[in-house]
């Protein structure tokens, strides 16, 4: 009797672990695995304990239930804010915010939600600090009466190039203007000793444009925005 009790029980503390680990730290699916074997032990010992078969019906249904609530929380919790970015009409090429700089200015919430006002230059320079997590993002041309529209975010794998395997049959143009390498978070330093500069990034333009973008001009760019980063700070200081 009591050794029935006591797999009751470690199952039950096994299945209520593993559904916790898998809920709140999801992971690859080579992280899963571990977890799934032992819900598995879990759930087993239940039903090998003596105990009523409504109870190993409510157990065993207890993960089917509980993991996918749980996922939605973890990924309530690890959402970002909405974020808006609003950029120049007609603007084209690569768009750099710097963060975690004291000589910016912090952008506050509205409503919920974080704006960035982007420059002409495409470099935005402000003092919040770098978050990562899910995101939701809009971005918008604003011309010179406020005047906004939405612009697409677009993805490098809906065109067909000559290494693609299975072909887009419903492929965009290629002059049609959107946002490229949207959520692209990264850190830029010139050399080890230099200090890093954490960044999102995106690219505006058509399709034809970011395969047009080359290496040097990429450089400069990245060359302009530390010289911007570093001027301001150099002023901070004095």
């Amino acid at each position: 009797m009591f050794k029935n009790k006591k797999f009751y029980i470690s199952g039950i503390l096994i299945t209520i672990i593993t559904v916790v680990l898998i809920g709140f730290a999801p992971g690859t699916i080579y992280y899963y695995l571990l977890p799934v074997v032992f819900l598995f032990i879990g759930l087993i010992l239940i039903w090998i304990s003596k105990t009523k078969i409504f109870h190993k019906i409510l157990w065993t249904l207890f993960p089917i239930i509980s993991i996918p609530f749980f996922l939605f929380i973890w990924k309530q919790l690890n959402t970002k804010s909405p974020e808006v970015f609003l950029i120049p009409q007609n603007f084209k090429g690569k768009v750099n915010i710097i963060y975690n700089l004291k000589c910016a200015p912090e952008i506050k919430e509205n409503d919920g939600k974080i704006i960035y006002q982007i420059p002409n230059d495409g470099i935005l320079l402000i003092s919040n600090k770098l978050d990562d997590g899910f995101i939701d993002q809009k971005y918008f041309f604003v011309d010179d009466k406020g005047n906004k529209s939405e612009i697409p975010q677009m993805d490098n794998r809906d065109f067909n190039e000559e290494w693609t395997i299975e072909k887009n049959l419903n492929e965009p143009s290629r002059q049609k203007i959107g946002i490229f390498g949207w959520g692209t978070l990264g850190n830029y330093a010139e050399s080890a000793t230099t200090k890093k500069y954490y960044y999102q990034e995106f690219f505006v333009g058509s399709y034809t444009d970011r395969k047009v973008e080359n290496f040097k001009k990429s450089q400069r760019f990245d060359s302009l925005m530390i010289k911007k980063a570093q001027d301001c700070e150099n002023k901070y200081v004095r």
